[in-house]
């Protein structure tokens, strides 16, 4: 969790990552001073690299009601002059008065808000939409393989993601976890297991694949073991989470965002729009664990094995 935050300044955090999806954007990140070696806590730090230089863009933010003063933008400007800031970036949220935005500019410092823009004619989605509703399916999945010894003896032992399963003849190979993506992503399972879950519910089912004779692991004795069947536990949660968006502009760019927690965790939803282009991701953080996913990839996360190394784990036949 960043030493201190707040829903503003994680906005702009949130638009700048997808304004540049090159570049590391950290909140509240611990700069040190050139002079004295102290850290300095900074609202935003944008790294990216130039021509084999790392350069580094500041941004101090604040939301309080009123324009901000030239005091204020003095005070920001001098912390940074000891740290290595290559362009520091001040963001008000109610404005600047203009001895402010004067002094900024003598100082060669950037200067933005994040206006209303109630009159915005959008051209796309962002000025339509005050509330969505985020529906969001998150699954956990554990794997098993089943083994039989020449006695018959039934051997039931924990995979992980990382275990490479063989084709009987050896010379092909996926992982455990390839194989449960690609169980994720059948729409005939989804249809029979997961579609079924409803709204703020959860369950849990087991799926089991038998293999062909000959499909087998390698333990970390580097021993070979045979793979009868593979059992997948599979626990899912399906949740909606409503979220009330604030619309503005930002740096030229329409911006719709909102924060809200659910059963996912804490989340935050930003929508940037220009005459270009319009893109949304979602920030999740559940504990001191945090994720920026982009809206409309969650499939794309999903590596599943191919058709053809499937058919041959199941039936034997070569890929």
């Amino acid at each position: 969790m960043p030493h201190r935050t707040n829903q503003f300044q994680r906005v702009i955090a949130s638009i700048h990552s997808q304004l540049d999806n090159k570049a590391v954007v950290t909140e509240s990140k611990m700069l040190q001073e050139l002079t004295t070696g102290n850290e300095r806590e900074v609202d935003i730090v944008i790294e990216s690299d130039v021509s084999g230089c790392n350069i580094i863009v500041s941004i101090e933010c604040t939301a309080r009601s009123r324009p901000i003063s030239v005091e204020w933008v003095e005070r920001m400007w001098a912390k940074h002059r000891s740290l290595p800031t290559n362009k520091l970036i001040l963001v008000s949220k109610s404005g600047y008065y203009r001895s402010a935005l004067t002094k900024a500019k003598e100082l060669k410092v950037d200067t933005f808000n994040l206006e209303q823009a109630k009159e915005v004619d959008w051209t796309a989605i962002v000025n339509k939409v005050q509330r969505v509703v985020l529906r969001a399916l998150d699954t956990k999945t554990f794997a098993f393989a089943e083994s039989k010894d020449d006695a018959g003896d039934v051997t039931m032992f924990a995979l992980s993601r990382e275990h490479l399963l063989r084709t009987p003849d050896g010379k092909a190979s996926t992982s455990v976890g390839e194989v449960v993506d690609a169980v994720l992503a059948n729409k005939t399972i989804n249809a029979h297991t997961i579609d079924l879950i409803d709204e703020n519910d959860e369950k849990s089912f087991a799926i089991s694949i038998p293999f062909a004779p000959g499909v087998h692991t390698v333990n970390a004795e580097g021993n070979r073991e045979e793979i009868g069947m593979l059992h997948i536990l599979l626990a899912a949660t399906r949740s909606a989470t409503p979220i009330v968006l604030t619309s503005g502009v930002y740096k030229g760019y329409q911006v719709a965002y909102g924060e809200s927690e659910g059963k996912p965790g804490e989340l935050l939803l930003t929508i940037i729009e220009n005459e270009e282009s319009i893109s949304a991701s979602i920030t999740r953080q559940v504990g001191n664990l945090k994720q920026v996913v982009p809206i409309g990839t969650l499939r794309e996360v999903l590596s599943p094995a191919s058709d053809e190394v499937m058919k041959a784990l199941i039936s034997g036949r070569k890929p």
